[in-house]
This record gives structure tokens, C-alpha cells and sequence, in this order.
């Protein structure tokens, strides 16, 4: 009976290591960071672009409004 305790305990322990190597493993891996990263570069150039074509298209309406206006 104390062998198998024994032996379970020792099982116990070499899985909690597996899982604290495991763990530290996740935290020191980046290439997950690389992803967020060009998640973010992109939703900036979205929002810029989507800035600039209201701008723009605010421009045209001014434009188109003008030359109707000379009519």
C-alpha cells in the first residue's frame, strides 16, 4: 500500500512539473504577440481608411453640389 501511495505521489509530481514547464513554455512564447500586432497595424489602417474615403466623399458631395448649383 505504500509503494502504490508512493508511486502515485511521484506520478503526481512529475505531471505538476510537466505542467509548470508547460506553462512557463506559454508565457515566454511571442508568436502569438506577432499576431495581436498585425490585428491592431490592420484596425489602424481600417480606420484610416475609412476616414479618409468620409472625408473624401464629403469633399464630392461639396463638389457635386456646387456644379449643380451653377445650373
Amino acid at each position: 500500500m505504500a509503494l502504490s501511495l508512493q508511486h502515485g505521489l511521484c506520478r503526481q509530481g512529475s505531471e505538476i512539473e510537466e505542467n509548470v514547464k508547460m506553462l512557463k513554455r506559454f508565457i515566454l512564447d511571442e508568436d502569438g504577440l506577432a499576431t495581436v500586432e498585425y490585428a491592431i497595424a490592420g484596425s489602424m489602417v481600417t480606420l484610416g481608411l475609412v476616414l479618409a474615403f468620409t472625408n473624401l466623399s464629403d469633399a464630392v458631395v461639396g463638389q457635386i453640389t456646387r456644379i449643380v448649383k451653377l445650373f
